[in-house]
Parts: structure tokens; sequence; C-alpha cells
């Protein structure tokens, strides 16, 4: 999980915002076998069909616990793996909105003009990049069966719509407001249409339902590796 960094200062579309990314690598969904494994102390089993399916039905909170569970294993058993910035050791967390939408879109590997359009360039057509209600039979599917995105991610659009860690807020005329509301789900799923898989969507999802945490069986994540920004008085000046 843990390699090609990269980094990038790109004004988003529709916030009109510099985005500082780095050392950010989110390549595949997280599974059912690393979920189980980070958060239930399991070996990790051999690599079979259920197992590479992404781990879905667990909460947002659930979804944190899980990064801050890996972060703990990595600074004990891999902490060498980890990139660093004067010192300090970076981390996994969830991906930030912003994130997401960058490393979706194609980042650094696709011009200004593509980097714009609903979806990242697919030369092939959508059923080869994204997994959707036209081609998924209404069933999860493995992991990177089908063609990465332009920075070599897999399945952000279509499978399952993705957490971020950063909550909803309304868009209006470029602006976000200040108020945040629920969690965000980004890249549609196998359940959704064609047209709601993409890169520009944002979905509000309730962190609670009337029992409890939300779970869907239709949204995952996937992890953002980084490092602290202002490690000294030097990098703010």
């Amino acid at each position: 999980w843990i390699n090609d960094f990269y980094q990038k200062e790109v004004a988003k579309p529709e916030e009109k915002q510099k985005v500082h990314l780095k050392s950010v690598r989110i390549k595949y969904e997280v599974t059912e076998a690393q979920f189980n494994a980070v958060m239930k102390g399991e070996q990790c089993p051999s690599v079979n069909m259920k197992t590479s399916l992404p781990a879905i039905n667990m909460s947002w909170f659930d979804a944190v616990e899980f990064t801050h569970k890996y972060n703990e294993w990595l600074l004990k058993n891999a902490a060498d793996k980890l990139p660093t910035e004067d010192g300090s050791k970076g981390f996994v967390r969830l991906p930030t909105n912003a994130e997401w939408e960058f490393a979706s879109r194609g980042g650094i590997a696709v011009d200004e003009a593509a980097f714009r359009e609903n979806t990242f360039p697919m030369p092939d057509g959508i059923a080869r990049y994204a997994w959707s209600s036209k081609n998924a039979n209404g069933r999860l599917q493995v992991i990177g069966l089908l063609e990465p995105n332009p920075l070599g991610l897999f399945d952000t659009l279509g499978n399952v719509s993705e957490m971020v860690f950063d909550g909803f807020r309304a868009n209006k005329l470029s602006r976000y407001h200040g108020q945040e509301g629920g969690m965000i789900a980004r890249g549609g799923s196998y359940i959704k249409g064609e047209s709601e898989v993409n890169n520009t969507s944002r979905i509000e999802v309730p962190y609670y339902d009337n029992n409890g945490a939300m779970k869907k069986k239709d949204m995952g994540f996937r992890v953002a590796i980084t490092a602290p920004l202002l490690t000294s008085n030097n990098r703010i000046n």
C-alpha cells in the first residue's frame, strides 16, 4: 500500500481554491481481508475472490478506527515505509474530499481540459473502467479487475462509493458554505447508473440512522498516506 508519492498544487474547478497534496497514494479500495486483519488482528488469509472484495457494511467511524489501528501497526512494524518530513513520521488516514477528487480525476497525469471533465479519460468506454448497474450484474466486484485511471488508481469510480475524511458542505457559486453536515460518499457504486458514476457528484450520507452509525452495502473506503506539512517555524515562513 505504501509507495509512489507525488506532489502538486491544483486549482479545483468547483471550489476555486488551491489544494496542496503531498505523499498521497490510494491505489485500491480497502478489502475485506485487509479490514479484518487490521481491526480483528487476524492473519491475512490467502488471496481469493471473497477476501478481495471491497470492505463494506462498516461506518465512517469504523473506517477512521481502521486508519488509527493501521497507523499503530505501521509505526511498530514498518515505520521505515512511511514518508518523513523533518523527522516527523507520516500517517494513514481517509483522503479528504479534495484529495479524493484530485486523484480520481487523474491529477498530474492529465492536462487541464481532461481534469475538468466529469470522468477521467476513458478511451475504451466507461464499462472498461468502472462498475455500475450496467455491467456489475447487481454484484460487488473484486478490486482491480478493470482498467485504472491515468494515475494508476483502480475503482475510484463505481464498485463501492467511497467515504472521505471531511464532512459535506453545500456549494453555491463555486464557494463552499461554512457549516458541515453528514459524511461525503464519492464515485458512485455498482448499483448506480453510469450517469451517477463520475468525479463530480458528492453525495451527503448521514453519520447515523435509526439503528446507529450508518452502514451501507455499497459504501467502502480507501486510504491516503500523508505527512505533516508545518513541521517547524521555517516551514511557516
